[in-house]
């Protein structure tokens, strides 16, 4: 084996992932025209599970860090790869993701890729082929659909730029990748770039036939029914 795939191999034996989440109370504010406080909190939790169980299906993730001021609620979340670390100050996302740096830092982490937890049509494909295309030194980048935000980031090493998550991170992340003069790829995958945030977004996944907690979740309280009355 010659030292190129040995690095690789090791790169991919230390592959964290960061899943920040939210206040659930604050969650989903702009669906409240729809969904009352408790189906809010509710869709954001099956969301994350569907998001865990696409990372947690892959051989390719060392370690996966939820962050939140939630973790006591999140206590149920069992698995051997799932870390609960508890953001205190909740200074916003970028401070929470900052922990969460830092800890795989310390930990020796080789990469961090960082998902948001509504993204539910994500799958181990998807979490993989993110992983395969980061190299040695650099970052990859899957922006939303409309090319405004950032729906996966992958960071090797895991602290290679700061994140700047926000109005525009794509072309933020983008712009520091460039001052810091570190290697880029961007991937435009379907799938990962649907993040759930409005009632446009929720009728654009529900066209999506793929079986999930979230599309259950959302059957189960006639979501559809309500919208068909808008």
């Amino acid at each position: 084996m010659n030292c190129a795939s040995e690095r690789w191999l090791t790169k991919l034996a230390s592959v964290f992932v960061a899943i920040p989440v939210k206040e659930l109370s604050e969650s989903k504010t702009r669906l409240s025209s729809i969904l009352s406080l408790e189906e809010r909190k509710n869709l954001v939790s099956v969301m994350l599970s569907d998001v865990l169980n696409a990372v947690t299906q892959t051989s390719l993730v060392n370690r996966i860090l939820v962050v939140s001021p939630n973790a006591d609620s999140l206590a149920s979340l069992c698995h051997q790869m799932i870390e609960i670390v508890e953001e205190v100050d909740c200074q916003g996302l970028n401070p929470a993701l900052k922990i969460a740096v830092d800890y795989a830092v310390q930990n020796a982490a080789g990469s961090l890729l960082i998902l948001p937890a509504d993204i539910p049509l994500i799958d181990r494909s998807d979490v993989e082929l993110i992983i395969r295309a980061s190299s040695n030194d650099g970052v990859v980048i899957v922006p939303s659909r409309d090319e405004m935000g950032t729906n996966a980031l992958m960071l090797t090493p895991p602290n290679i730029i700061p994140t700047t998550f926000g109005p525009n991170s794509f072309q933020s992340h983008l712009n520091l990748a460039e001052s810091h003069k570190t290697s880029t790829r961007i991937l435009r995958l379907e799938r990962v770039s649907l993040d759930i945030d409005t009632l446009d977004h929720l009728r654009e996944f529900l066209l999506f036939p793929v079986r999930s907690g979230t599309r259950d979740y959302l059957f189960k309280i006639s979501l559809t029914d309500r919208i068909r009355r808008l």
